[in-house]
């Protein structure tokens, strides 16, 4: 589903130069949940930046789903985003001006689809996530973790086959982050989608199959995650309890 090869990203020339990622190459398999794990500056969000076609990479070759991403232009890349891949910010990045459904619904938006079909659903979804009360709520109404469950939403509403998450549960509390990592697991497992994680969070490596590590661009080492500490692979672990903070 996703493979680096031999990717590197450098910044600067000469001596001021700066290899920001040192020739990774990473295989990531459909279903499975990867954790990427360093200090920081030591290269771990560029490495997820580059995979999930936000930023080029120096040299190397990025593969999802079969598409040679590295090989496509500026024009080209913003519909293989759309309709292959999903992404969840540190920051949550909603519009403040928008709904939480509207902000959920805007992959679909951006794809072509109708406001109605994209408004169904997104409102689906956050019925799914136990947001449907908060549906018509703005950003600034709603609590840290209702934000993150709306951005969940909306890098999940177009149906991708990659999931990239940077920091996922940063900010969140132990309960609300535990429900996030579920659903990641769920998601991942379940609906068989590759999920790339980025996180400073030692509790993340339980909703792992792999966790990688970085440092200085170079992948130093890996060991297997506690995957089955959170995946409960039961039908209704998509859903999350209400959270009303």
């Amino acid at each position: 589903m996703v493979e680096l090869q031999k990717i590197t990203k450098i910044f600067g020339r000469g001596e001021t130069s700066v290899h920001a990622v040192n020739n990774v190459s990473l295989n990531i398999q459909p279903g499975e949940i990867v954790v990427i794990m360093g200090p920081s500056g030591s290269g771990k969000t560029t490495l997820v930046s580059i995979a999930g076609g936000l930023m080029k990479p120096t040299d190397g070759t990025i593969i999802i789903d079969g598409t040679d991403i590295t090989a496509k232009n500026e024009r080209q890349l913003p519909k293989i985003r759309l309709t292959t891949m999903g992404f969840i910010f540190q920051s949550f990045n909603l519009l403040q001006n928008l709904t939480a459904m509207e902000n959920a619904a805007i992959p679909l938006l951006l794809a072509g689809q109708s406001k109605q079909t994209a408004f169904d659903k997104s409102r689906a979804l956050l019925e799914r996530l136990n947001l449907s009360h908060r549906s018509h709520a703005r950003p600034r109404e709603l609590s840290g973790g209702e934000q993150q469950r709306v951005a969940i939403a909306r890098a999940l509403v177009n149906n991708p086959k990659v999931i990239f998450a940077d920091e996922p549960t940063a900010n969140l509390d132990r309960a609300i982050g535990h429900q996030v990592m579920q659903l990641l697991c769920s998601v991942g497992c379940e609906q068989g989608k590759s999920v790339i994680i980025v996180s400073h969070d030692e509790r993340i490596k339980d909703v792992a199959h792999r966790v990688i590590y970085i440092e200085d661009g170079k992948l130093i080492r890996e060991e297997p995650g506690q995957h089955n500490r959170i995946c409960t692979m039961r039908a209704h672990s998509y859903q999350l309890r209400d959270q009303r903070a």
